[in-house]
């Protein structure tokens, strides 16, 4: 019973959580953040199954690979700029504006992938 209490309470907290950023933010922006970890369990898993290597932490969990880390925070950082560049465009084409928005959207979306 307590699991079960434990369990409601989280699944409550993530949908009020959802919903308050619902609020602050824009539709697209709350799908993006559910994109980005989404994207980033799926990039972990398939580069580490693909490309396998050593282990991150083999105590804590033993499938977790170096390979893996790195396609959690390399594909949400490429999301993070695909999304930007179908839904944000900097109003002058300059190209130092083009690497800050870019390269700031990657950052952004790869420490979603290491959080």
């Amino acid at each position: 019973m307590l699991y079960m209490a434990l369990g409601l309470l989280y699944i409550g907290i993530a949908g009020v959580s959802f919903y308050l950023l619902r609020e602050a933010f824009s539709f697209k922006l709350s799908m993006m953040c559910i994109a980005l970890v989404w994207i980033s369990d799926s990039g972990a898993f398939f580069t580490g199954k693909l490309i396998g290597g050593p282990k991150l932490a083999e105590k804590i969990s033993p499938n977790k690979t170096w390979a893996g880390f790195v396609g959690a925070v390399l594909f949400p950082g490429i999301l993070a700029m695909i999304f930007v560049s179908f839904y944000i465009v900097p109003e002058n084409k300059d190209a130092f504006d083009f690497f800050v928005v870019y390269g700031f959207c990657f950052l952004v979306g790869a420490l979603m992938g290491v959080i």
